[in-house]
């Protein structure tokens, strides 16, 4: 079987979630998968570092750069997917070949279409109506023109399964991302190394781990912060740690710590490097996220395989993930995230095992595996 897979934004700097998801399904598969050839999609010339990581120098595993002036999916891919077409195709970036997928224009008459969605966040994201119907195009085109969907949660799988007009429910197949195992509990001079470069050290911290955008709730989380700081709920001298990259409409969650006079204890870190993010997370007082919405919520995960105390929102990925071993908070009330960040620090040594051992259950091999099955079966 011939799999031609979208990998275009995957040379990019700082990669975010969906980049993440698919190096770590890339490099799962071919460690297991040697008789099935797969080509790669690139946009520009991948680094050395990056294929070996991807490919694991499989010889059943191919690169090709794609050049085009125009709209790279558009143009360079749907040329190269006429000439050379697949057996299945499969995309992870909520966007598909429009000439080579829609019917009646349709020219990959033989090919199958796979594709991953890993939330409808843009619901969220955007309160123009008008852009979110503009913005959400693309992945509705996606998920009704692919022949088969994987979602990373039975939460979007039922989001999904909501509209029948767009997607149905028996093409879609739910399989959980994985852990990398550089996610554990790192010994005091690994983690104080970490902390000392970002000026953390000798500082309770709580960490937040994603991109900065509206979906993420910054702005109430500040707000319980403060709240948490100022009735003495927390130490005085608390970080709230924030890495991630601007995503967009940044500009309420970067004002946030001035509007609640509470600059001096919110750090922006930034992208924090794949190597230093993990010590820098072992350390942490707990993890904290009150997102509105999340497709499955990996940093939850790593957390939970870190041993760090939890502090997310009541939404339905988090709980299905976390279950009894974190602390739920209201992610609308800065009272009750106050309350979280207090309560974070007395939890159990034996519910933070439990947690890891749950974490420990999803790997990336077996979402590999998942996933490949779906191929044979499209």
């Amino acid at each position: 079987m011939k799999i031609g897979i979208d990998c275009q934004y995957l040379s990019k700097k700082y990669p975010a979630g969906p980049e993440k998801y698919l190096i770590n399904l890339l490099n799962a598969l071919s460690k297991t998968d040697k008789s099935n050839n797969y080509t790669l999609y690139f946009k520009s010339t991948p680094s050395q570092k990056l294929l070996k990581t991807l490919t694991n120098a499989s010889s059943n595993f191919y690169s090709k750069v794609l050049n085009s002036n125009l709209s790279w999916t558009q143009h360079a891919l749907t040329k190269e997917l006429l000439k050379n077409p697949p057996d299945v195709f499969f995309t992870a970036f909520h966007t598909l070949p429009v000439l080579a997928t829609f019917p009646p224009f349709k020219a990959l008459k033989k090919t199958k279409i796979v594709s991953m969605i890993h939330g409808i966040d843009y619901i969220y994201e955007y309160k123009n109506p008008l852009r979110k119907f503009w913005e959400g195009l693309p992945l509705r085109y996606t998920a009704y023109f692919s022949d088969a969907i994987i979602v990373p949660a039975a939460h979007t799988k039922e989001k999904l399964s909501k509209f029948p007009w767009l997607v149905a429910s028996k093409k879609i197949t739910v399989i959980p991302e994985g852990v990398d195992n550089r996610f554990k509990k790192y010994s005091q001079d690994q983690v104080k190394q970490v902390q000392e470069k970002f000026n953390l050290a000798q500082k309770p911290y709580f960490l937040f781990i994603s991109t900065i955008q509206p979906r993420k709730n910054i702005p109430n989380l500040v707000a319980g912060f403060a709240q948490a700081l100022k009735s003495d709920q927390i130490p005085e001298n608390a970080v709230l740690a924030l890495a991630g990259k601007k995503g967009w409409d940044y500009e309420e969650s970067l004002e946030a710590p001035q509007k609640y006079n509470v600059q001096k204890n919110v750090k922006f870190l930034g992208r924090i490097s794949d190597q230093d993010l993990p010590p820098l997370l072992s350390g942490a007082t707990a993890f904290v996220s009150t997102s509105f919405e999340e497709g499955f919520g990996l940093p939850l995960l790593e957390a939970m395989a870190s041993e760090v105390p939890c502090v997310v929102s009541e939404i339905p990925s988090y709980k299905a993930l976390a279950k009894e071993t974190a602390v739920f908070v209201d992610p609308y009330d800065p009272d009750s995230i106050a309350k979280g960040l207090a309560e974070a620090s007395t939890t159990n040594p034996q519910t933070l095992k439990k947690a890891k051992e749950t974490a420990q259950k999803y790997s990336w091999e077996e979402t590999a595996k998942k996933t490949l099955q779906v191929f044979k079966n499209t």
